[in-house]
């Protein structure tokens, strides 16, 4: 109930935090919400920004049957925030922020924030949306240099009615936390000669600080279990105690047996970024050198004191016989060292395309920027890397056109060069990507009150000009695709997240678009999609997971379904570096659990900065908005990280859930889904990978069982 200072120890076990009770002498201020101040808030705390939005003091619904502080908001009423008196802070000494909160339809978020010196810090990871019961919520913030003071801040943007209650701020002794479950997935390997190797299976970060296990080894060897038509990965981590240079690291039979053809290895090694610890707000986040850049096969040199970690991916192919296939992973060099490995291949397949679709956007010009190759070298490893996961670049017509002299008018209507789109469009479906976003794309830009929408050809979009060529444009498009085969495979984009206020001239472009022709899909993403208002306008919808809880759409989702449309789902902080990687391999069972058809990806480069020196602006959220990492040199390619590995680690998860569901039932895989994530907040997921394996193998089980 009160914004206070007092001191909690954090705890160096699975990324937990013990809170003990503030002593009465450590409270720097007495802020509770049962002091009303007669302002319709509560004493020590502001109101600002009202904009039609009520604050009051409400006593029945508080979590601890006392005073809660209620915001509640109109559609269009913009966003209220009260704002707690300055406290004061020590830079660098890192703090627990703790509240709990109450949601009743909450249009896009009922959030807490940092103020510093009058202005708002960016901070990610603190949000509820929808429609909740009380949840607690945790996340921590350390203050930067010249950041003596700060002021929380409690807001709701948009409409629906939040509680906000139990409001504290602790001084933490920050600890290193070891990855949940690291205790299991972590295990000594047998090795001769002065090189120490410990296995890592499932993959969870091992950060150069954590303490491996003892010296005597845990297993005889690595077990790695893999369906086919799969990739699954495992890492090695390497220690010495005098220097050790490993050349080449490659898959062998065990003497005198064979290894199925079908069986191959990949190995990478793994690299670290740093982060500020200033940017660290999940409570198992770690700041310092962060594992996540997969470097391509290069030499390694393990030091005395020092330690390496190398990705492996194993791979079975479609008729690859299924079974126990032993073997042996060469770490071939001075010296040369074999660790055993025990593949087992489970007798179904994956199918060879996701039946989850996903798509992601590049940006050129980070690739021009900070690829030392240049960005059409770039660009093309991108294509191959997005190939090669199934992953779809759905943004590629957009940008390649954007520029390009391939459409002008002539006396009111569109000329259009169809070999420059197909030049585009047939190589892209060529390599079997599944879907591609139509140009124009975003025709929304924001302007001074908060919506304008660009001209098209020249055409001030309110004339009748627009009208009559923007329909005809659309007829002759519809035409084209059909007469190529890949009028389903298109969609039209037009504006991005629109907000209330954006519908109706969003509602007339997409009019326009359907009179043009009514077999083009029309597309939208955002806040709580799919919404009445463009109901009949839209064909496939995106939902942004960010903010609020998925159950407050479900209903939505099942009944545009059940109309004909498509329904996915995104969630933008998904990318970040300071949550476990079961946050992002996770994000793939809730889609299978609430039926949702596809999901996408803003960015895989939104570099402001080269990512291997600094993060930059994106600090605030580190990692978000990229998956991979330009060539650190020339003659490097573009890099893989973790966090991609475990998107597509995720797209197989899903697989396996569908398969078990044919298998069992539906009914039975969802619930199965549920114990590994119980909703869309950055709260509701099982952080600890070792617990989801478990139920990847009761899956491949059953699934084996029945003959699939």
């Amino acid at each position: 109930m009160r914004l206070l200072i007092s001191s909690v120890v954090l705890l160096a076990f699975s990324g937990s935090l013990a809170s003990a009770q503030a002593a009465p002498a450590n409270l720097l201020r007495n802020g509770s919400f049962e002091q009303a101040d007669g302002r319709g808030g509560a004493a020590h705390w502001v109101v600002k920004g009202r904009f039609g939005s009520a604050v009051v003091l409400d006593a029945a619904t508080a979590a601890d049957g006392q005073v809660s502080l209620r915001l509640s908001g109109v559609p269009g009423g913009g966003t209220v925030n009260v704002v707690s008196d300055p406290v004061k802070v020590k830079p660098g000494q890192t703090y627990l922020l703790e509240w709990s909160c109450k949601t009743k339809d909450v249009w896009q978020s009922a959030a807490i924030g940092v103020v510093v010196g009058g202005r708002p810090r960016r901070w990610d990871g603190t949000t509820v949306g929808g429609t909740t019961d009380w949840v607690h919520r945790r996340s921590v913030l350390t203050p930067r240099e010249g950041e003596n003071s700060l002021a929380i801040r409690l807001s709701l943007r948009n409409r629906g009615t939040a509680w906000f209650d139990s409001v504290s701020l602790t001084a933490l002794d920050a600890g290193e936390s070891l990855s949940p479950g690291f205790e299991r997935a972590v295990f000594r390997l047998p090795a001769k000669g002065p090189l120490k190797v410990w296995g890592n299976y499932p993959v969870l970060k091992v950060f150069l600080s954590d303490p491996l296990p003892a010296a005597q080894p845990a297993k005889e060897r690595l077990e790695i279990a893999l369906a086919r038509n799969e990739r699954e990965s495992a890492q090695l981590l390497l220690e010495s105690a005098q220097e050790v240079t490993i050349r080449e690291v490659r898959l062998e039979p065990t003497p005198g047996a064979h290894l199925p053809a079908g069986l191959s290895m990949l190995w990478n090694v793994v690299n670290y970024v740093e982060i500020e610890r200033e940017a660290v707000h999940d409570p198992g986040g770690r700041p310092g050198p962060n594992p996540d850049p997969l470097l391509p096969p290069v030499p390694v040199t393990v030091k005395p004191g020092e330690r390496a970690a190398l990705y492996l991916t194993f791979s079975a192919t479609a008729d690859c016989p299924a079974g126990q296939h032993p073997g042996a992973i060469v770490l071939a060099g001075e010296p040369t060292v074999r660790v055993p490995v025990v593949l087992r291949v489970w007798n179904f397949a994956l199918p060879d395309k996701p039946t989850i679709r996903v798509s992601a956007h590049a940006r050129g010009r980070a690739f021009e920027r900070y690829d030392p190759r240049g960005g059409e070298k770039a660009h093309a490893d991108w294509l191959e890397l997005a190939a090669d996961c199934h992953v779809n670049p759905s943004t590629e017509l957009t940008q390649k056109l954007q520029g390009a002299e391939w459409i002008k008018l002539e006396h009111g209507r569109p000329v259009i060069d169809w070999a420059a789109f197909d030049a585009v469009a047939g190589p892209y479906f060529d390599r079997g990507f599944e879907v591609l976003t139509l140009p124009p794309q975003n025709l929304r830009t924001r302007g001074p009150r908060g919506k304008t929408v660009r001209p098209w050809l020249g055409l001030p979009v309110e004339s009748a000009e627009f009208a009559a060529a923007f329909e005809d444009y659309w007829r002759q498009v519809g035409r084209h695709l059909r007469d190529q085969g890949w009028l389903e495979r298109c969609h039209v984009y037009l504006w991005d997240e629109p907000n209330e206020r954006e519908y109706e001239p969003l509602i007339r472009l997409l009019e326009l678009v359907h009179q043009g022709d009514p077999g083009l899909l029309r597309a939208a993403a955002g806040y709580m999609m799919p919404v009445p208002e463009l109901y009949g306008h839209v064909d496939v919808w995106t939902t942004n997971l960010r903010w609020y809880s998925v159950v407050a759409v479900t209903d939505r989702v099942a009944e545009r379904q059940a109309a004909g449309d498509e329904v996915g789902a995104y969630g933008n902080n998904r990318y970040q570096l300071q949550y476990p990687i079961s946050f992002m391999r996770n994000w793939f069972w809730l889609l299978f659990r609430y039926g949702f058809q596809h999901t996408g990806y803003w960015s895989v480069n939104a570099w402001r900065t080269n990512p291997w020196v600094t993060l930059g602006e994106r600090q605030e959220e580190p990692g978000a908005g990229f998956l991979l990492y330009p060539a650190p040199a020339e003659g490097y390619r573009l890099c893989s990280s973790l966090r991609w590995e475990a998107v597509r680690d995720g797209m197989e998860d899903f697989e396996y859930l569908r398969l078990y569901a044919q298998a069992v039932s539906r009914e039975k895989a969802q619930e199965l889904a549920s114990r590994a994530v119980w909703g869309s907040m950055d709260w509701e997921f099982e952080r600890d990978i070792t617990k989801q394996y478990k139920l990847r193998r009761e899956m491949a089980e059953a699934i084996e069982g029945a003959g699939h």
